[in-house]
């Protein structure tokens, strides 16, 4: 399933029963560097600082000083910012994902032909992350550039849908329920997306109610720590809500988001682009922007040298 525009995420995924960080010090500056960046052009006292990263005062301050001095924050009379080095380290992650670069010109295209965000996202193993977006954006949206999403059931299906069976069932093995219908369920949710190409999850009035609930409550001033148990909240009682492969062309669907991968050399997928719709269209409509996806992420695929993946998962590496 695609992101139906959860609440911001944590800055790193809440860790797993029996984690423990190998480098709380590491933790801390990453939970500065975080906040600030999922603000981009905002100023931030030291206090701001403490209260939403949960850090200590001591500690916080001696984490921004640091930065300060190596130019990641620009430290003025009024608060903290993102410094001038951060810069190189945004231009060389950049070409570290040729996709998402190469998906730039495709979103503002799409957010501009539609008249909705038009999003970029990568993942790794264990979290999507939002890299690039364009169009319009409603006060609250937490949906921008920098949101991460834990790689849980039922979030990723899109991500996950042709990868390779062990890295399907260690998605499966995430999800919020262990009960064989859900996963069967989820398991048909990926098979529906691989025949179409791409996803449409669907926008109930119970999720849109709760998501706007809990956009409420991350409004709030809540510590680091709160706002991680509100997203796994919010994790834990999403549904599987994808929409069936067969639509009717005249009937109106309460559609929050539509998705579609491009894939690498090794038919992996290596960016997903996702019109953020959140409004009633009709079965054609639907059609109409799916196409118009496929079409800007196969030549995402084209250009960076990637292949279309089949209409299958990649078959498991036999144990040499």
């Amino acid at each position: 399933m695609t992101m139906p525009q959860p609440p911001h995420a944590p800055a790193h995924p809440a860790a797993e029963p029996g984690d423990r960080s190998a480098s709380p010090p590491t933790d801390r500056v990453i939970a500065v560097l975080d906040l600030l960046s999922a603000h981009p052009g905002r100023e931030f006292t030291l206090t701001e600082i403490i209260r939403h990263s949960g850090i200590s005062k001591a500690t916080c301050h001696a984490v921004v000083r640091r930065l300060a001095d190596a130019h990641y924050l620009l430290h003025t009379p009024t608060g903290y910012s993102l410094g001038p080095a951060l810069i190189a380290v945004g231009h060389a992650a950049e070409r570290s994902f040729p996709a998402a670069r190469a998906a730039q010109h495709h979103l503002v295209s799409l957010a501009e032909e539609f008249g909705v965000p038009c999003t970029a996202a990568v993942h790794d193993s264990k979290t999507i992350t939002v890299v690039d977006a364009a169009g319009p954006r409603s006060p609250g949206d937490a949906s921008g550039i920098g949101l991460r999403i834990p790689l849980v059931p039922p979030y990723g299906a899109v991500q996950i849908a042709w990868s390779g069976e062990d890295e399907i069932r260690a998605w499966l093995d995430h999800a919020p329920r262990a009960d064989d219908d859900f996963r069967n369920r989820l398991v048909g949710v990926l098979e529906t997306i691989r025949r179409r190409g791409y996803d449409v999850h669907r926008e109930s009035t119970a999720s849109m109610r709760l998501r706007e609930a809990l956009y409420g409550l991350l409004r709030e001033d809540l510590s680091a720590s709160q706002q991680e148990a509100v997203s796994l909240l919010y994790t834990q009682l999403s549904h599987i809500d994808s929409l069936p492969e067969r639509l009717d062309d005249r009937t109106r669907y309460n559609v929050n988001a539509i998705s579609a991968p491009a894939f690498d050399a090794d038919g992996r997928t290596s960016v997903v682009l996702s019109l953020l719709m959140a409004k009633p269209l009709r079965g054609a409509e639907i059609s109409r922007a799916g196409k118009r996806l496929l079409a800007a992420a196969a030549d995402i695929t084209r250009s960076t040298g990637g292949r279309p993946a089949d209409g299958e998962p990649r078959r498991a590496r036999e144990p040499k």
